[in-house]
């Protein structure tokens, strides 16, 4: 699916994306005659509704369809609404992840999903503003170069640029829409931003945010069921994705999943996916044997050609999401579930509920420190301090620590308690790997869905209050809670988990073959690294050599830059 948002005005038939694709374009239409929405998708991935002058539409999964009835409920709300203010309602009740646009006799409204899995850009073409579901589609009808300084930023390791500056788009002049906020186009006035979310005070108590999670899971996981389309799930053993499949199964519903078999005997995973694998008689269980598996940075330098929305995150994964699209799709399915979120959602962590320093002064003293290199005892604040890695050149570091005090001036945290604004802050990034896994995925048809990162999931979550200190028994109490009774009791209380230090370490033996990536760095080039130094550090021999973390950046930014059209 992609699909550019047009303005009702004259000016907009002149940014109709190319026609000479390979697949034909489907337009809708404002009441004015004008193109409103022009793209591909499917039919299963769309829910459009009109009412009189005004129209509504759903791409990607909802229940929308569910909660109006008939559609009747719906179209009432459509047909009443006179401002886009008046689709608040509409915008927060829907269960499901997509992307929701209106055009209400001309006056547009157009929103992603709050943990970006579904996400908006949008920039000035022709003198109006377009929005597409990828930047490079808004880059492409602008003719916009890439902003260096931007992808400087992109270097940051563990967990990239910290908020707000993760949202920076890559092309001068393409804006990625705040998380909260929708986009406004009028006929004849500039576009705007108006929020519509904000983080609900934690005002549940353990046991009814329990209840609104259970239905809130339950409902994300029925909208990936609709249209009889065939589904599959991780069932990896651990608690978040084996309880995903327990309710895509539950009352006999066909499923298909899929269990990637570790290396090493010192993982109980697949003991426990093989034992909850017999609860579901309906499934078809695919294991893969380790020797099967593609292995970490595999193969990733033809994938980035099919993905230019910027560098991947975690790019050695790369080829394990792409082999793992093909398996569901052999198997016959076309929307995969993943247990993505739910670590930093529910598990519980002992980070204050006060900070020390407001997020502007972490910011700020974060720019002090991007070149002291990190360490896992290293204290965490706000974020996970970003560090640059020791070949950024120092044009790069003196921009990056530009960039972290422009932007500590004026930023807001996400949430004034640290660890509201970190599990916020947890789920954008996680919502930005599910939306580019399924930009791999697409290349056979499948999407990927983390029902985990649903609006509704998210809102339940933050509506409930956390104890103060963490609690004996289970890892996570809340999922727990809300679990019980789908999901097996022994499951719940699993103390376990499978770690991927096997999979890490064959991934070592690759680390020399990038060293080739130095060979005319486009990075050197545009004087961000400083080649000889990453070159020496990519032969370093395995065993002393650092974490992985600053490399992957890196290897992720050459790899997108080398991916994108020459004219670019």
């Amino acid at each position: 699916m992609r699909f550019t948002v047009l303005p009702d005005h004259p000016a907009a038939a002149r940014s109709l994306p190319d026609p000479s694709q390979s697949e034909p374009l489907r337009v809708l239409r404002h009441h004015s005659g004008r193109p409103w929405i022009v793209g591909q998708w499917s039919d299963s991935d769309i829910l459009a509704v009109t009412a009189g002058r005004n129209s509504a539409v759903f791409l990607g999964v909802t229940g929308a369809a569910d909660a109006a009835g008939t559609g009747d409920a719906l179209g009432r709300l459509l047909g009443d609404a006179r401002t886009t203010s008046d689709l608040d309602r509409i915008a927060r009740s829907l269960p499901g992840c997509f992307h929701f646009a209106a055009s209400l006799d001309g006056l547009v409204r157009v929103q992603g999903s709050l943990a970006t899995a579904c996400q908006v850009f949008y920039g000035q073409v022709h003198g109006v503003t377009v929005a597409a579901d990828r930047p490079q589609t808004v880059a492409a009808l602008a003719g916009a170069s890439v902003d260096e300084e931007a992808l400087a930023l992109r270097l940051l390791s563990p967990y990239g640029p910290p908020w707000p500056l993760a949202d920076e788009c890559l092309w001068r002049g393409v804006t990625s829409l705040s998380v909260g906020h929708y986009l406004e186009l009028a006929p004849d006035v500039p576009a705007r931003t108006r929020r519509w979310w904000s983080p609900p005070e934690p005002e549940l108590s353990p046991e009814d945010g329990a209840i609104r999670l259970r239905e809130a899971l339950s409902e994300a996981v029925d909208t990936r069921l609709q249209h009889g389309i065939t589904v599959s799930a991780d069932l990896s053993g651990g608690m978040d994705s084996t309880s995903l499949c327990y309710l895509a199964g539950r009352d006999g519903a066909p499923l298909i999943t899929v269990h990637y078999a570790p290396l090493g005997g010192a993982n109980d995973d697949s003991a426990w996916a093989e034992r909850c694998g017999r609860d579901l008689p309906n499934g078809r269980h695919l294991v893969v044997p380790p020797e099967s598996a593609d292995e970490w940075y595999l193969d990733s330098r033809e994938l980035a050609e099919a993905d230019i929305e910027g560098p991947y995150p975690f790019d050695r994964s790369r080829p394990t999401v792409a082999h793992l699209a093909r398996l569901a799709a052999h198997a016959g399915s076309s929307r995969h579930l993943v247990g993505i979120g739910a670590d930093e959602l529910f598990a519980l962590t002992r980070r204050p509920a006060r900070a020390e320093v407001t997020y502007a002064g972490w910011l700020a003293s974060s720019a002090d420190r991007l070149s002291i290199p990190w360490a896992w005892t290293d204290p965490i604040s706000w974020e996970v301090a970003p560090k640059l890695p020791p070949w950024a050149s120092s044009d790069a570091v003196r921009t990056v620590r530009r960039l972290l005090r422009a932007a500590a001036a004026t930023v807001q945290p996400l949430a004034e308690n640290p660890s509201r604004h970190e599990l916020i802050r947890l789920s954008l990034m996680n919502g930005a790997i599910v939306r580019r896994m399924s930009r791999v995925g697409q290349r056979v048809g499948v999407s990927f869905h983390a029902p985990y990162l649903d609006d509704r999931v998210l809102d339940s979550v933050l509506a409930t209050r956390t104890p103060e200190a963490v609690p004996a028994g289970p890892a996570k109490p809340l999922l727990a809670a809300a679990l019980r009774g789908s999901t097996p009791d022994d499951l719940l209380a699993r103390s376990t988990k499978g770690p991927s230090t096997h999979e890490g370490h064959a991934a070592r033996r690759r680390w020399t073959e990038l060293a080739e990536l130095c060979d005319d760095s486009r990075l050197a080039r545009m004087g961000i690294v400083d080649a000889s130094v990453l070159r020496a550090a990519l032969r370093e021999e395995p065993d002393r050599a650092r974490p992985p973390m600053p490399r992957d950046p890196t290897r992720a930014c050459e790899l997108w830059l080398r991916a994108l059209p020459m004219n670019v």
